[in-house]
């Protein structure tokens, strides 16, 4: 067979060389055994190869099932925050579960604890550890404090029937007991977060509660500013009911000392007794103002006799006393005029001493200079170097308010003031406008300025 293959392998190698080269070259002849042989030897190694031992096929193990007394080592994952408080219960829990704890490397807070040992005791003791400081239901993770509740308000904060407790509880997972004298604090028990959201919701609760109550206050007031307090026809009163919604009393069973109380809501019974309690402490400190104003004015305040010879007092009080009640109206001030039948009796002035002092010169003046019995004498606010613009030139001023006022500038002394003597209607017509005039070169001349 093998001899069949190497001359069929020959012709076919013959056939193909045949076109391409010529069949009496000596290297082509060469080439032709070396290949032959080749084939020859290529089939005694082939043949001569013994095969492949056939595969076997592995069979699996038998698995064997871990019992409870196999020794595992199983993970427990324990957070950067629970690391301190589990480190501080794992010694005395490992030795109660006969288990061994491997920590992880001190940089790797990702890589677990390992727990080795029997399976239920390292499973047991995994339970415990994730009970106690995993999920923070440890002792040490609680905290107990109260709320600012008064004994009085346990009612409130319990709630009809124990409700509002039954909501504060299942809202906050905390624990409240609420002891049973009524002295002791509330408690309230559970984690940190829970417990103070806890208490801050059950003291707005209650504080809401006793904001709608209806009660019945005292107002700290003296039986002397009821006046005040009630009003005129009973006005501050019933504004007072009508902005906050409460009722004003002068007389309550609960409270028999006060002369004022208030009724209504608390939110509002106390706001009223805020607002009346400033009302009250507004009007002392007018009266008080007042009080030191009379005070001061007393001590400026004098009475100062007028001066006038007995034969020259009708020139002072002038026909029906007009002068007279013309310089207390000007001056504010009072004048008391003698009794009848009193020869050697006096004006009196009494007022603030300025003035006094100016209505008494006045009045002097009046009695000694020669006045109709229709005029009075009203000296002129201006200073003396504004006497000029009264006066004019060669007195040409003086005249034009003479003839267009009906008045007369009077000028007792050289150094005394400018005086308008007239009708007390024309005085005051012609000393407006001096003054005005005066007023608008004073203006003028800051300007200039």
């Amino acid at each position: 067979m093998a001899t069949c293959e190497l001359r069929s392998f020959d012709e076919h190698l013959r056939k193909e060389m045949s076109p391409r080269t010529s069949p009496s070259s000596p290297d082509m002849e060469d080439d032709v055994a070396f290949a032959a042989q080749m084939c020859k030897v290529k089939a005694i190694v082939k043949k001569a190869r013994p095969a492949p031992p056939k595969r076997r096929t592995e069979r699996p193990l038998p698995s064997v099932q871990p019992t409870a007394d196999s020794v595992v080592s199983l993970p427990l994952y324990v957070t950067e925050q629970d690391r301190r408080r589990f480190l501080q219960q794992a010694r005395k829990a490992a030795d109660k579960y006969g288990v061994k704890v491997v920590r992880p490397h001190a940089g790797n807070l990702v890589a677990p604890f390992l727990v080795q040992g029997k399976r239920e005791a390292a499973r047991a003791f995994i339970e415990r550890m994730e009970e106690d400081c995993v999920r923070g239901q440890t002792r040490s993770s609680d905290e107990t404090a109260s709320p600012d509740i008064a004994p009085e308000h346990y009612g409130q904060a319990i709630g009809k029937g124990g409700a509002r407790l039954k909501y504060i509880t299942e809202k906050y997972g905390v624990r409240v007991s609420v002891p049973k004298d009524r002295e002791s604090p509330i408690a309230v028990s559970g984690q940190s977060e829970s417990v103070r959201g806890a208490i801050r919701e059950m003291e707005e609760l209650v504080r809401q509660d006793l904001l709608k109550r209806r009660v019945a206050l005292p107002v700290k007031v003296l039986p002397e500013d009821i006046g005040v307090v009630i009003g005129k026809g009973g006005c501050h009163a019933a504004q007072i009911q009508e902005e906050f919604g409460v009722r004003l009393r002068t007389q309550s069973h609960e409270h028999p000392q006060s002369p004022l109380i208030v009724e209504g809501p608390l939110d509002a019974a106390e706001r009223a007794v805020a607002s009346i309690q400033l009302r009250v402490a507004e009007r002392r400190r007018l009266n008080e103002a007042y009080a030191e104003e009379r005070r001061r004015r007393e001590e400026l305040r004098g009475t100062i006799p007028v001066r006038v010879e007995p034969g020259r007092v009708g020139m002072a009080i002038g026909k029906g006393a007009f002068r007279v009640r013309h310089v207390a109206q000007r001056h504010r001030v009072r004048i008391q005029l003698p009794e009848r039948n009193k020869p050697d009796g006096q004006i009196l002035v009494t007022g603030l001493k300025d003035d006094a002092r100016a209505a008494v010169a006045e009045l002097e003046l009046m009695a000694k200079l020669k006045l109709r019995p229709e005029h009075v004498l009203v000296p002129l606010r201006i200073q003396s170097e504004e006497h000029v613009l009264v006066l004019g030139p060669e007195g040409c001023r003086a005249a034009w308010l003479g003839r267009e006022f009906g008045v007369r500038v009077v000028r007792p002394s050289a150094d005394g003031p400018l005086m308008l003597e007239g009708g007390v209607e024309a005085v005051a017509r012609a000393e407006a406008h001096v003054e005005g005039v005066i007023a608008q070169r004073r203006l003028t001349t800051a300007r200039r300025f």
